[in-house]
């Protein structure tokens, strides 16, 4: 039987990574699953609590969707084996082996699982982590967890746009052009609209990449080219 349209999703205050994330994942994919869930409304309950004393079927029921709280099967809290919420949105979904989300999908499990953000080292790296902005966030603003989640969830749209818009380039530079001149130097021809063409053909390890969109045309030397190599440039 078809859930009933959703038309609110209902987390935890305080809300953290694996919260936000998950509830980003269900408005962002989730609308074929579960109707209304694009534009469902943020609620917000103390942790591990429900309204009234219902369960997670319950609330479903009623049009709410409880997620990384409440016991039910999208909280990792109470699960037989240690998960995140996120995976298991994700798999509930069928969204758990989409390439663009993969690094995502990994960094919250790991850091909701083991409790470790970045792995870098670096007190710089470690401020300027996703972790810590959210904290930062539940700092500024104790009093509304809404707002703390929507501007997660535009930091969300932010990096998944990086990861298609990455993948996009890869997929073009398979249907790329490779030409090595007698001076050993690799030109990569590609045609892409992805914002990420000169990258991957650094990633290509070509040593100059000719690049055309429907707003441009473009010929950078990588930074792998060699000054050696140089003069090719002034050949036909």
């Amino acid at each position: 039987m078809p859930s009933p349209s959703i038309r609110k999703l209902l987390l935890h205050e305080s809300p953290d990574l694996d919260a936000a994330f998950s509830s980003w994942l269900l408005r962002r994919f989730g609308e074929d699953r579960y109707a209304g869930v694009q534009d469902a409304e943020l609620t917000f309950s103390p942790v591990g609590e429900l309204p009234e004393g219902r369960t997670a079927d319950d609330l479903e029921l009623e049009g709410i969707l409880a997620v990384d709280t409440g016991g039910g099967r999208l909280d990792n809290h109470g699960q037989t084996a240690p998960t995140s919420s996120s995976l298991l949105v994700a798999t509930d979904l069928g969204i758990n082996n989409d390439r663009a989300l993969e690094k995502l999908l990994r960094f919250v499990h790991r850091n909701d699982v083991t409790g470790e953000g970045i792995r870098s080292s670096d007190p710089t790296d470690q401020l300027l982590s996703l972790p810590t902005i959210l904290r930062g966030l539940n700092v500024l603003f104790p009093g509304n967890p809404r707002k703390v989640v929507e501007d997660v969830h535009g930091m969300l749209d932010a990096i998944y746009a990086t990861e298609v818009d990455w993948f996009e380039a890869l997929s073009d530079a398979d249907r790329g052009r490779w030409l090595t001149t007698s001076t050993g130097a690799r030109i990569m021809g590609i045609v892409s609209e992805s914002s990420a063409a000169m990258k991957v053909g650094r990633f290509r390890k070509a040593d100059l990449v000719v690049h055309r969109s429907s707003r441009i045309i473009g010929i950078t030397l990588t930074r792998r080219g060699k000054l050696d190599r140089a003069p090719f440039l002034d050949r036909a």
